[in-house]
């Protein structure tokens, strides 16, 4: 083998296993729902916790009730391009309605 057919050879077993790394990581990511907007995560009837849990990372401005049974939070998207903003409503700690805004 000369030395440019080693080259070629081992740019195309490096391009083959970078290729398969991807691969895993995207079928591991489709497999946990991460690769889901942090938004399509908090769903109808999820406790509290769990939304605090997801939204960790993210700045959000959360009022609540008198009685505390009640809760509404504010965020924006942190993401690039469009900026959405977000609400979710709570009551007794669990989610009862979420909605979005452009």
């Amino acid at each position: 083998m000369t030395a440019k057919t080693k080259k070629t050879s081992g740019c195309l077993v490096a391009f083959f296993v970078g290729f398969l790394v991807m691969l895993g990581s995207c079928i591991h990511l489709t497999r946990t729902g991460q690769h889901k907007h942090f938004y399509d995560r908090i769903s109808i009837g999820m406790p509290v916790k769990e939304a605090e849990e997801i939204l960790r990372d993210i700045p959000v401005s959360k009022e609540k009730s008198k009685d505390g049974t009640k809760a509404f939070w504010l965020f924006w998207d942190p993401g690039p391009g469009l900026r959405n903003f977000y609400n979710i409503h709570f009551e007794n700690d669990v989610v009862v309605w979420k909605d979005f805004d452009r």
